[in-house]
């Protein structure tokens, strides 16, 4: 799945972007203490700069994360961790002989203030965009699984009138899902970051809620992105 937040020897990033808050001391993630630490260094992954994000197996960007780099920095310094995401696509015959199709989506960890300020964005982009925040959960399930299955926690917001715990595809593949998103996918995230993380940055993650935000029009791109970044824009 495309990490688009998933990259490390960090160069400084501009004052005015850096996190408010957090120790600011991370230079790897087993040095990162807060929640802000996090963000401030998948922001440096995606800047090119730290080579390694939890479970993303590679020490660079794909081509399709790398053009949503500036995007997505900017909601991890808003305080939204992002952790999976794409760009829309229309339905589109592949070389390989398979017709796939693609929706505008991202996941990930929002702190409270801006868990907030995301959550308040579900009723007026009903129709548009489907916003869940999922209740901060606590410690990770060994039998939790990621981004296939619907794990859901307690479902705090949705800009939807489906059922709550229900996913969403977000790509096909000859007209049949192979990419869900709308359901809580932080117990596993949770796990994969406590093999890089110390258990302060851990518990800190612990306590922030789990966001996934689709387009719901197939191949739509600016729309989400547009939105998201102007909601985080007061907590930068």
């Amino acid at each position: 799945m495309t990490q688009s937040s998933k990259n490390a020897g960090l160069a400084v990033l501009p004052a005015a972007t850096e996190p408010q808050n957090g120790s600011m001391a991370a230079t790897d993630w087993s040095t990162a203490a807060s929640f802000e630490d996090l963000c401030l260094l998948t922001a440096h992954f995606l800047g090119g700069t730290l080579g390694t994000f939890p479970g993303w197996l590679a020490s660079y960007l794909d081509g399709e994360t790398e053009e949503l780099a500036p995007v997505l920095t900017a909601l991890n310094l808003g305080g939204f961790l992002t952790v999976a995401s794409q760009q829309g696509h229309p339905p589109t015959n592949e070389p390989d002989g398979h017709r796939r199709a693609r929706r505008t989506f991202v996941m990930g960890f929002a702190s409270p203030a801006s868990a907030a300020h995301l959550a308040g964005l579900a009723s007026s982009t009903e129709g548009d965009l489907r916003l869940d925040v999922f209740s901060p959960t606590t410690a990770p399930d060994p039998g939790s699984t990621p981004c296939s299955e619907t794990m859901p926690g307690d479902l705090q917001t949705s800009g939807r009138g489906e059922a709550e715990t229900s996913v969403l595809p977000v790509g096909l593949l000859d007209g049949e899902p192979f990419l869900i998103a709308g359901h809580d996918a932080a117990t596993r995230e949770l796990e994969i970051f406590s093999e890089y993380c110390q258990a302060e940055a851990i518990a800190a993650l612990a306590r922030c809620s789990w966001i996934s935000a689709v387009d719901l029009a197939w191949a739509r791109r600016p729309l989400l992105w547009d939105t998201l970044r102007n909601a985080l824009a007061p907590t930068n």
